[in-house]
C-alpha cells in the first residue's frame, strides 16, 4: 500500500467503533446520518452542586448508522469526510469485482470531475486486488492505464512474488510495463515493504536484466542504490564486497552505490568507514568516497572531518571534501564559513572556481560578506582558464538575476580577467527589465573595452522588444567607441529583415577602417547565407566598394 494511504486505516478503525451497521444495532433510527459538524454538548453544574469546583463532561460523539447493502452512490453522498470514507469503506466489504470495475470507468469518464480523491482510489485497488489482482490490472490497463502504478504497488505490497512474476511473464508487453520502469519501480516497492520476498542478489540481477545495457539510466541507478541501502542493514560487510565486485552493479553506478553504503554506515561507525575507504584503490571511486564520508562526519564531528579532508592528498577528492564542509559551515552562518575559510591553509584558497557552488550560495544569502572575502583574496593578475572563467561566472549568475544593478556595481570592483564575463550577464539582466537604466548606468562606467562591449549588451536586449526606443537612444548618444559597439549590434539585429536598414546604421560609425570591419562582422552574422549573398550582389544601396569589402564583384 502507498505510505500515503496508511493514515486511513487507524481512523476509519475508528470510525467503525461507533459508525455501526444497522445489523448490529437493530433499534437504530432510520434517521439521516448525525450532522458530522454538531459540537459536543457539554453538562452545566446543577445549583445543588455549586458549592463545589465546576466540572465539565464532553459527551460521546453521535454514532452513525450506514443503511445495509450501501451503495457506491450513497457512500460517496455521505456528509462529511471522514464518515464519507467510512461510508465508502462499508461499501468496499461488499462490492463486487464488477461493481469496482464499473466505479472505476464512472470515475475516468467523469474526467476529475467526479468526487473521487487519491485516497478512494488507493481504498478502491486495496480491495480490488484483493479479490482479483490481475483482473484489475487488466482493467486499469485497458482503459488506459492511468493509475497503473498505483495498482502494481498495491499487489506488490499485498504478494510481491506474484506481482512480480506477472510482471516477468508481460515483459514485452510496453502498454504494460511501460518499458522496464514500472517493473524496476515495483521491485523498488517489494525491496522496500518486504526485503525478504526478493534477496538482495535476485533484485540486483533483475535490475541488470531490466536494464538492457542502458546502466547509466538514473531509474536503473536508483533501483540498484535501494537495494544496497537495505542490505547494508542486513550485512555490512557483504554488501560492502558486492558494491565493489558484483557484475550486477555497472561500473558507471559503482561510485553511486559506494556513496550510499558510505551514507547509510558512517554515522553509526565512522572509523570502520574511514577504514574500508583507506583500502579503496586510489581513483574516482574513493575519490568520492572520501567526500561522501567527510560531509557525514562533518554533521556529527567537524574538527574530526576537517582533519579527515586535510589528510586527503591534493586532488578533486580533498577540493570535494572541503567543498562539503564550507556548505555545512555556511549553513550556519556567514561568519563560520568566512573563519573556516581562513583557517585553511592557502594552498587550498588559491583558486576559489571550485568552490563556485559555496560562493554562489553566500552571495545570495550574504552578498556583502560574500564580496568581501572575494575581492581580499581573488588574485588581481590571475588569468582564468576557460574552466575558471565558467566556474566564476555561475558563481555570480543567480545574484545578478535576483539584482542585476547590486552584482554590477561589485562586478566592477574585480579584476577584469574575472569581472568581465558576468558584468555582461549582469547588464544583460538589468537591461531586460530597465534598458534606460541600464544604459545610464553603461555611460558612467569607467571607459574601455568593457564598457564598449556592454554598450553593445544594452543595445541588443534594448532592441528585443523596442527598436523605437533603442533607436532613440542611439541617435542621443555621442560619437564614442562605445556607441560604434552599440550601433554594430543593433545592426545584426536587423540585418535579415531589413539589411539596407543596418547598412545605415553602420555607416555611422566614423572610423573607416572600423566601419568596414563591423559591416563584414554584421553581415557575416546573418544566417541565411543565400539571402546574404543575394542582398550583398543585388543591393543599390552598396557601394561598389562595400560590395568588394563583402566578396562581391
Amino acid at each position: 500500500m502507498k505510505a500515503h494511504a496508511l493514515w486511513l486505516f487507524p481512523l476509519l478503525a475508528f470510525l467503525g467503533g461507533w459508525a455501526l451497521h444497522p445489523s448490529q444495532n437493530p433499534s437504530a433510527p432510520s434517521a439521516a446520518p448525525a450532522d458530522p459538524k454538531a459540537k459536543p454538548e457539554a453538562s452545566t453544574p446543577s445549583p445543588a452542586s455549586s458549592s463545589s469546583p465546576a466540572t465539565v463532561t464532553v459527551s460521546e460523539p453521535p454514532p452513525v448508522f450506514f443503511p445495509a447493502h450501501l451503495t457506491a452512490k450513497e457512500a460517496l453522498n455521505f456528509p462529511g469526510e471522514l464518515h464519507r470514507l467510512a461510508a465508502f469503506a462499508e461499501f468496499l466489504k461488499t462490492a463486487s469485482v464488477g461493481d469496482l470495475a464499473a466505479l472505476y470507468r464512472d470515475w475516468l469518464a467523469a474526467q476529475g470531475n467526479s468526487m473521487a480523491k487519491d485516497d478512494y482510489y488507493q481504498l478502491l485497488f486495496e480491495r480490488w486486488v484483493e479479490l482479483d489482482a490481475e483482473g484489475a490490472v487488466h482493467t486499469v490497463i485497458g482503459l488506459g492505464g492511468h493509475w497503473i502504478y498505483s495498482v502494481m504497488f498495491t499487489w506488490a505490497d499485498r504478494d510481491p512474488q506474484a506481482a512480480l512474476a506477472w510482471l516477468d511473464h508481460h515483459a514485452s508487453e510496453s502498454a504494460v510495463t511501460s518499458g522496464s520502469e514500472l517493473r524496476e519501480k515495483v521491485l523498488e516497492v517489494v525491496r522496500q515493504a518486504k526485503p525478504e520476498a526478493v534477496s538482495p542478489g535476485e533484485a540486483l540481477r533483475r535490475i541488470r536484466e531490466l536494464s538492457k545495457g542502458d546502466a547509466g539510466n538514473p531509474t536503473h541507478i536508483t533501483a540498484t542504490t535501494a537495494v544496497f541501502a537495505d542490505w547494508a542493514k542486513q550485512d555490512a560487510d557483504a554488501a560492502w564486497q558486492a558494491a565493489l565486485h558484483s557484475a550486477d552493479v555497472p561500473d558507471g553506478a559503482r561510485k553511486y552505490v559506494v556513496g550510499t553504503l558510505v551514507r547509510v554506515l558512517a554515522p553509526s561507525d565512522p572509523t570502520r568507514i574511514q577504514q574500508l575507504i583507506a583500502s579503496l584503490p586510489a581513483g574516482e571511486l574513493r575519490d568520492a568516497a572520501a567526500a561522501d564520508f567527510t560531509g557525514i562526519l562533518g554533521t556529527q564531528n567537524f574538527p574530526a572531518a576537517r582533519d579527515f579532508a586535510l589528510s586527503l592528498p591534493e586532488g578533486q577528492a580533498r577540493i570535494e571534501a572541503l567543498k562539503n564542509l564550507g556548505r555545512q559551515q555556511l549553513q550556519k552562518s556567514s561568519a563560520d564559513l568566512a573563519s573556516y575559510l581562513a583557517a585553511l591553509p592557502a594552498k587550498d584558497t588559491e583558486d576559489l572556481a571550485p568552490f563556485r557552488d559555496t560562493f554562489e550560495a553566500w552571495l545570495g544569502t550574504d552578498p556583502a560578506g560574500a564580496g568581501a572575502y572575494l575581492k581580499a583574496h581573488l588574485p588581481p593578475d590571475l588569468q582564468p582558464t576557460a574552466q575558471q572563467s565558467d566556474a566564476y561566472y555561475w558563481m555570480f549568475s543567480s545574484w545578478s538575476g535576483r539584482d542585476p544593478r547590486a552584482s554590477a556595481d561589485f562586478l566592477l570592483q574585480l579584476p577584469p580577467s574575472i569581472g568581465t564575463k558576468p558584468l555582461n550577464y549582469a547588464v544583460a539582466r538589468m537591461a531586460r527589465a530597465n534598458p534606460a537604466e541600464a544604459a545610464q548606468w553603461v555611460a558612467a562606467s569607467p571607459e574601455g573595452p568593457s564598457r564598449d562591449a556592454l554598450f553593445g549588451t544594452v543595445a541588443t536586449e534594448w532592441a528585443q522588444h523596442d527598436l523605437k526606443g533603442v533607436t532613440t537612444w542611439l541617435n542621443g548618444l555621442p560619437p564614442s567607441s562605445g556607441k560604434s559597439a552599440a550601433v554594430e549590434t543593433l545592426a545584426q539585429q536587423v540585418m535579415s529583415t531589413n539589411p539596407d536598414d543596418a547598412l545605415a546604421w553602420v555607416r555611422t560609425i566614423p572610423e573607416p577602417a572600423r566601419r568596414e570591419q563591423a559591416l563584414n562582422r554584421v553581415w557575416n552574422a546573418w544566417i541565411d547565407r543565400d539571402a546574404a549573398s543575394r542582398w550583398r550582389d543585388a543591393s543599390p544601396n552598396l557601394t561598389p566598394a562595400e560590395r568588394a569589402a563583402l566578396g562581391g564583384k
